[in-house]
């Protein structure tokens, strides 16, 4: 079974790696399943990009993807159509409980 964990992001520099972090290892202690963090991008305009493309090269499971689409939901709806994971999950970059 294949997880995906969607993390939409616009200019989220501060948070981005730190949250990625945390939430990677998580999963990699407590989910059995194969998964990946996706970290969705909308053409942020600060250092977004480049903090998680450098993640993606340290982290195997951490992938990048910048798709102009309107809205969280447009961004999240345009990778699942065009994906192949059996389970979809989302959560903001904040980590919002």
């Amino acid at each position: 079974m294949k997880i995906s964990v969607i993390i939409p992001a616009y200019n989220e520099e501060r948070i981005i790696e730190k949250n990625s972090i945390k939430l990677y290892n998580y999963i990699k202690k407590n989910i059995k399943q194969d998964f990946k963090i996706v970290i969705l991008d909308s053409y942020s305009v600060d250092n977004t990009a480049k903090i998680a493309k450098k993640l993606t090269k340290k982290y195997k499971k951490i992938r990048y993807y910048n798709i102009k689409a309107p809205g969280k939901g447009g961004k999240i709806k345009q990778f699942v159509i065009n994906s192949n994971y059996d389970i979809y999950a989302f959560i903001d970059a904040d980590l919002p409980i």
